[in-house]
């Protein structure tokens, strides 16, 4: 069985589905990329020589550098993992979207439980959504289609977050 790792992170918007947007067009973004177990040695040094020319001490995050390393880095990560054919995948959520969507499903449960006829219970409890609770799902939905449709229906499927010191550096995405 083909072991595969899927390695993402979450960028911008955050928390609940009862938060409004900050800024015009705030959104939440995870993405990540897949390799193969028996590459990952190399991809993990090759990565790693790409960030030395940005860090000097310690745990890199894009946000540290100035704008134009920033820039600058990020195109060497996306040549990189271009010029290697490695698989990436996003899922992004636009924050007011997600506000105005809950906002509606809690207006539907009122006016159901209001508007009944019978004594028949509905659930009228209703729990906040996390933004990114929805952003990995979709994410890890498409990791493992992907895997399906071009590796094997059957992998080992592991999920490490880029905070995880196995893999640097985050995927820049902001």
């Amino acid at each position: 069985m083909p072991k595969v790792y899927f390695i993402c992170d979450e960028s911008g918007a955050k928390g609940y589905a009862d938060k409004k947007e900050k800024y015009i067009g705030e959104t939440g973004v995870m993405a990540g990329y897949i390799i193969h177990s028996d590459e990952i040695d190399e991809f993990r040094s090759e990565l790693d020589t790409i960030i030395q020319r940005y860090i000097t001490e310690g745990k890199l995050h894009i946000t540290d550098l100035v704008p134009e390393n920033q820039e600058s880095l990020r195109n060497d990560i996306f040549t990189y993992l271009i010029k290697k054919q490695v698989p990436c995948l996003y899922e992004a959520i636009h924050s007011e979207g997600f506000h105005q969507y809950d906002e509606r499903v809690k207006e539907l449960m009122e006016k159901v439980e209001f508007e009944k006829k019978s004594n028949i219970k509905i659930p009228s409890s209703h729990n906040k959504d996390l933004l990114h609770k929805n952003l990995f799902q979709s994410s890890f939905g498409k990791a493992i289609a992907f895997c399906i449709d071009n590796i094997d229906e059957k992998i080992d499927l592991t999920v490490l977050h880029s905070y995880n010191k196995c893999i640097a550096p985050h995927l820049a995405m902001a």
